[in-house]
């Protein structure tokens, strides 16, 4: 009985050593091809950062060598997970210029953390991005990316932050993004986006702040909306949005910042905003809304700014108005006829 526990001791330990190095090698291989792909597109780049210096694997004669220390998880803006795969790159503000066209996006499969932010890059976003299916974070906001948001931005179903903001993007806002149940910040502001805002996005039930404001959309505003029970932050303003405010708006009740303003909005005020009493910046100036002021707009006691002006507004101004002790900033003016009671 001895004799066999010792025979298969010695034929056990061989095969673990085989084992662990196989999979050292397996490591250090994949450390190396995601090395090569990030170098790739950092060659592609018309001005790479300085700050990419520390990009670089350095000539063996031992492929062996290369294997074991060659490894991205050291260099600038990258970081690496237990298995030393990329798992995060943050290139805010690194001055790099160039495209996306051979950002390795197949190549990367543990990446969840993407910020390219505040750089130079131009043309499309490739539609290659839907690879990047374990992405929690991606922002490429203060770009220069122009043309369509691809549809395959619908794939990254684990997204939670996507920052597309301040760049060059038309056309529409793609049906598809629908898809990012997780999600709960979306930016797309200060684009060329236009036709409507897709009534799917209130099944976005995660989102806390939703911006969406200096672009081009048209359209109503969705009664959906209603539906994004958790948002604290809403940014519609400065488009061309027409139709009547939906009274669904006032089921948002930890809202803090409303605002809507520089539209084509028309109708009246829906007394249902009164019953956002979370709400600090509420803001429907530059419209065509009529009708009166309600008075239910006296309820929003955490209200610091109540800006109403360049519209059709008729009537009194509430006296209940008189009840908001936080309110610093009230403009009504410019409206048809609006008489004030003192």
């Amino acid at each position: 009985m001895g004799f066999s526990t010792s025979k298969s001791v010695l034929i056990l330990v061989p095969l673990i050593l085989l084992v662990i190095s196989h999979s050292s090698l397996n490591v250090g291989s994949n450390s190396v091809d995601e090395a090569r792909s990030l170098l790739k597109w950092k060659a592609s780049l018309n001005q790479a950062s300085p700050l990419l210096s520390s990009w670089i694997l350095y000539p063996t004669s031992s492929s062996s060598y290369l294997e074991k220390n060659a490894s991205p998880c050291s260099w600038h803006g990258i970081s690496c997970n237990r298995a030393g795969r990329v798992h995060n790159i943050n290139l805010t503000s690194s001055g790099s210029k160039g495209t996306l066209q051979e950002f390795p996006f197949s190549s990367l499969p543990k990446l969840a953390y993407v910020d390219l932010s505040a750089n130079e890059l131009y043309g499309i976003i490739p539609p290659q991005i839907g690879h990047l299916t374990k992405l929690i974070y991606l922002d490429l906001q203060i770009n220069l990316l122009s043309e369509k948001i691809p549809p395959e931005i619908g794939l990254l179903t684990n997204l939670r932050t996507l920052h597309l903001n301040e760049n060059k993007l038309n056309g529409s806002i793609p049906r598809e993004m629908c898809q990012l149940r997780l999600l709960e910040e979306l930016a797309l502001h200060m684009n060329s986006l236009d036709d409507s805002i897709p009534s799917c996005l209130g099944n976005l039930t995660n989102l806390a702040w939703l911006s969406l404001y200096n672009n081009s959309l048209s359209g109503p505003i969705p009664l959906e909306i209603g539906k994004l029970s958790n948002l604290v932050e809403l940014y519609l303003d400065t488009n061309s949005l027409t139709g009547s405010i939906p009274s669904s708006l006032g089921y948002l009740e930890n809202l803090t910042v409303l605002y809507m303003f520089n539209n084509q909005l028309s109708g009246p005020i829906p007394e249902e905003i009164g019953n956002l009493k979370s709400l600090v910046y509420l803001s429907l100036k530059t419209n065509n809304l009529s009708g009166t002021i309600p008075a239910s707009l006296g309820h929003l006691r955490n209200t610091e700014l109540l800006h109403l002006y360049q519209n059709q507004l008729s009537g009194s101004i509430p006296k209940e108005l008189g009840n908001l002790p936080s309110l610093f900033d009230l403009e009504l003016s410019n409206t048809l006829t609006l008489a004030l009671l003192i």
